[in-house]
């Protein structure tokens, strides 16, 4: 099942700054029957961009999201996901109950030359079962397109 979820995105140009926050016209967005997400920020930088995102599960239990499952980039390049900030496994766990925050830090120099839309690709969500670790896939090949 693939969703694809555009937001749109204003550049802010600053020339003092090595790195530009873009504002959001659209901070929310969601997998129906899985996840609600929210932007936090996104921000341009020299080498790349981040993501900050605050997502919780709307299948009334947790899931897991595999960070070696995300990928990143613009337009047709691919980047490379340098580090998955505020999550110290190798799961991300979205509550149903809460949400929780956490950061993609893409990046490469050819993502700079590149043009098109910044991207974030997730390959699958999981339910979690009682250890906390994926189960059963529920969504496939889900990517936020950042305009």
């Amino acid at each position: 099942m693939k969703k694809l979820f555009s937001l749109s995105l204003a550049l802010l140009l600053s020339a003092s700054c090595s790195s530009v926050v873009v504002p959001l016209q659209t901070k929310e967005f969601s997998v129906p029957n899985v996840a609600k997400m929210n932007v936090l920020f996104f921000k341009t930088k020299s080498k790349g961009f981040d993501l900050a995102l605050n997502g919780n599960s709307a299948t009334g239990k947790s899931v897991v999201i595999r960070k070696d499952e995300i990928t990143c980039g613009r337009g047709e390049t691919v980047g490379v996901v340098r580090g998955i900030g505020k999550v110290s496994d190798q799961y991300i766990m979205l509550p149903a109950e809460s949400f929780k925050e956490f950061h993609v830090y893409c990046g490469n120099k050819e993502i700079l030359a590149a043009t098109g839309d910044y991207f974030v690709k997730i390959k699958n969500v999981y339910d979690s079962n009682n250890a906390g670790q994926p189960d059963k896939v529920i969504a496939s090949d889900v990517k936020l397109v950042l305009k």
